[in-house]
Formats: structure tokens, sequence, C-alpha cells
């Protein structure tokens, strides 16, 4: 699914991105490989019983509703959702970051996925429970992980995987068209917010920590543009396109009525609120701060050229006006726009109760709390960045910031207790097996045998004539003892009695 082989690798810290991204990317199939045939095996029901489903959509009824393994969907949930992953896909976001616009909609795969087998996914009300459950909190995981990261390019990274959490949460929801709605929406001002960070690395020599940044607004004003609205969409600013979808899927959380309905969206309101934070620091550090690079790299800064140009700007008109234009096709009330592709249980269809149910403070919280925080973040920024930089300096400040910088110390976990143990079972099957027996039996092992049996050849050339005569001699009797073993029984008895 991911190609890596045509990446020019720059650095050895990209040697270790490749590595954890194959063998993250391997167990992860290896997961699903196991789930799925476990579904299969030890599952009376089949699968893709048309009775099963029958039975459950003609019927509406919930007799049959979890006669599908919840393990068969976590395979596909883990592919863009789920927390415990979140270094493969941040890792394959940092090496592919220059062609990242394709990437951008190639990581939403796993929601498609889930998009196209909702027919199988409704018949489950515990699959959709862990679908749901697993967005929530890879939304809040990785907006408070992208808070908390000074590269350009990881702060975007998680942000994507922020909103892939938000597409899993609507899939969880049954409302399948509104998680397609939010992929295709996010496609747009992502991929403006991943070709404007790629335009300032141009600009600036390929500098990826955004405290080395600065000043920009006025050497890259169109860069700046696309991404200020491009992250202000991401934020599901009012009218902007990700308002349409974003804010949808967090009134639809609250819409279901629900305990755990309850607590998905409180942690959209927050993971939200991170949004805007986390938003408005890459804004702020790379245009509107003081200038904090060399000053070569701002001599040499330039914008981007036409090439580039163009596809910002298509970008940032889709950003503001795709969403007004397409939320009528998406979720409009009796739209017949998807017709067929996806399926909802009549049980699950709580879009009107949202609409006209949920009150109207609940559906504008997220929007009055991510805007307070953006003005507080802005305040800080500009006004008493002393205030910043103390909670920084203070033990608390700087425990809670490895915390979330070290990605909930997900990595180190992977290294210490997987990849550790990988390495060394590498290492032991490389100099026991590969270079012990294996080269022993083959290639070592007949060097050194036809090396002793030379060896031992060459020291019956001693010089001496007696000792030849004897070789000779010995020689001659050994062949006449075969020869007469084979003519004549008594051959053998008429030589001994002769000598």
């Amino acid at each position: 699914m991911y190609c890596i082989t045509s990446i020019k690798i720059k650095s050895k810290h990209n040697y270790n991105n490749i590595f954890q991204c194959l063998f993250l990317n391997n167990l992860y199939r290896l997961i699903i490989f196991l789930v799925i045939n476990g579904n299969f095996l030890f599952n009376k029901k089949s699968l893709f019983s048309k009775k099963v489903l029958n039975n459950s959509i003609l019927n509406n009824s919930s007799e049959n509703m979890y006669s599908l393994d919840p393990n068969g969907v976590r395979g596909y949930v883990n592919s863009d959702g789920a927390f415990v992953l979140n270094v493969r896909i941040e890792k394959i976001i940092l090496i592919m970051f220059f062609v990242i616009s394709i990437l951008a909609t190639m990581v939403t795969a796993g929601v498609y996925l889930l998009i196209r087998c909702s027919p199988l996914i409704e018949q489950s009300e515990l699959a959709l429970t862990i679908i749901m459950i697993t967005g929530a909190i890879t939304a809040f995981f990785a907006a408070s992980v992208g808070l908390y990261q000074n590269d350009i390019k990881k702060v975007i990274a998680y942000s994507t995987m922020s909103q892939l959490g938000m597409m899993v949460i609507a899939v969880g929801l049954s409302q399948y068209n509104v998680a397609l709605m939010h992929l295709v929406l996010h496609a747009t001002y992502k991929a403006g917010l991943f070709l404007s960070a790629g335009s300032v690395l141009h600009a600036l020599g390929d500098q990826q920590d955004f405290r080395r940044f600065g000043g920009l607004v006025n050497i890259l004003p169109l860069t700046y543009t696309v991404i200020l609205i491009a992250s202000l969409s991401l934020a599901a600013l009012p009218w902007l396109s990700g308002y349409f979808s974003k804010d949808l899927i967090i009134e639809l959380a609250y819409g279901s009525y629900s305990s755990l309905g309850y607590l998905v969206y409180l942690l959209a309101v927050i993971a939200a609120c991170f949004t805007m934070l986390y938003s408005i620091k890459l804004i702020y550090l790379t245009f509107l701060s003081y200038a904090n690079a060399p000053k070569g790299n701002y001599e040499k800064a330039h914008e981007s050229p036409l090439v580039m140009s163009i596809p910002l700007i298509i970008l940032g008109v889709l950003s503001v006006y795709l969403g007004s234009l397409s939320k009528d096709f998406f979720v409009g009330l009796g739209t017949q726009g998807l017709g067929n592709s996806i399926f909802s249980h009549p049980n699950h269809i709580i879009i009107t109760d949202t609409e006209f149910g949920v009150p109207l403070f609940n559906k504008l919280l997220p929007l009055i709390l991510s805007t307070i925080c953006g003005i507080v973040a802005l305040f800080l920024f500009e006004k008493k960045p002393l205030i910043l930089l103390s909670i920084n300096k203070s033990k608390f400040g700087q425990n809670v910031y490895r915390f979330f910088n070290q990605r909930y110390w997900f990595e180190l976990i992977y290294n210490r207790c997987i990849v550790k143990g990988v390495l060394y079972l590498g290492y032991i099957t490389n100099t026991v097996i590969d270079r012990g027996a294996l080269e022993l039996i083959g290639p070592r092992g007949a060097v050194a045998a036809l090396y002793k049996i030379s060896n031992y050849l060459a020291s019956f050339d001693s010089g001496s004539i007696a000792r030849y005569g004897f070789v000779m001699f010995s020689g001659l009797l050994f062949l006449l003892s075969i020869w007469g073993a084979f003519s004549s029984p008594n051959f053998s008895s008429f030589i001994i009695n002769y000598i």
C-alpha cells in the first residue's frame, strides 16, 4: 500500500523511520491476517451470509445483529484509526513528505474500506462500539501529541491522524456519508497545508523546526494566505469547508444520546480545541513572530514558482467553498447522492434527531471553546510570552512536554519491547544460523574441507625416493587386490600365500 522505494534518503534518521515503518506495517498486516482468518475459522455464521444480512435488513430487526465478529473489523480500524499503531502512519508521512498531496488521501484508504463494508459492520453493535471508541481515542491522542511537536511535518502528520480519528468516529456512529464527506473535504485543506509547508521548507533551506522560522508573512504572502485558510478550515471555522463535516461529526456523537456518545463528544471537543491551538502555534511561529532563521535563509527565500502556486490557489479556493457546495450532496435531508453505495441500519439513522434535537449550546460549544483557545494562544504569544516561558521552564511543564512530545512513550515502548527484541533475534539468526550453521554446511565448510584435503595430499610431496617407492608399491598391491577380487575368487588367497 505504501511505496517508499523511490524516496531519496538524506539522513540516518530516515533509515530509522523506514525500518519502523516497514516493521509496524508488516506487524499490522499480520494482525489483520490472523484476525480475519480466525473470524472465518471459528465463527460458525459466515461473515458474508446472505441469510443473516437479509434477516436483519429486510425485517428491520436486531435478532442477528451480533453475527459479525467484531475482530473482523479491528484490523481495518487499525489501518487509519488506531492510536496504538500511530508510529506507522507518522513515519510514513515523514518519509513521503514531498509527495504528501497524494498521501493526504492515500492514508484514508482504511476509512474508505470501512465505509464500503457498511453492510457488514452494521450487523454488529459491538463492532460499531469498538470503532467509535478507537476513533475517539485516536482523535484526542493525535491532537494532544501534535500540540507539543516543533517539527512542521510532524504537526501536520498528527493533525492528519486526528482527522482520521474523526472519520472513524463517524463510521462508529453509522454515519458513513458524513465520514465520506469529511474524507473528501479534509483532503483539500490538508493537501493545501502540506504543499504550503513544502513551500516554506523550500524557501528556508529544508529547515523543519518552526521555532527557527518567523517573519515570513511578507516574504511568502501566497503561502501564508493558503496555510491560513487551510488551518482555519482544519479548525472548523464557520463557513469554511472543514466546518460542515467536522462539527457535524461532533454533533452526531452527542446526538446518539448515550453515555458512550457523550464521552466521545467530550473527547472530540477537546481534540477540536487542541487543533485550534496547534494551528495558531504553527501560523504564528512560522509567519507572524520575529525572524529566528539565519540571515542567509531570508536573503534566499522566495515565493514558490508558478507550478506550485497554481495548485496552492486551487486548494485554497476549495478549502473555502467545497464544503458549502457539497453538503447537500452528502448529508442533505432525503439526498440520494450516494445511492446504494453505503448502508445504514434504520435503527442507526440519527442525523435527523441530531439536526433538530441537539441543543444549540452543544452545537456551538466546539466553536466557542476552540475560538477562546485560539484567542488566548494569540494573546499569550504576542503579549505575554514570558508566561509560556515560565511554564516551559518549570519541572511540571517539562514533564508534560516530554510526555506529549514523545507520543505518550509509545515509540519508546515499541523500541524497547518489540524492536530491540527483533533486532536481537536478527543478530542471533545472522550469526548462529546464516553465518554459522548454514555457512558451515555450505560455502565455508566446503572451502575448509577442500583446504584440509589439499594439505593432506601435499604432505606426500616429501622428496624421499624410498617413500615414493613405498607408496607406489602399496598402491599397486591395492589395485591388484581389487582386480583379483572381481576376476578370480582364489586370486586373493594366492597373493597372500605368495607374499
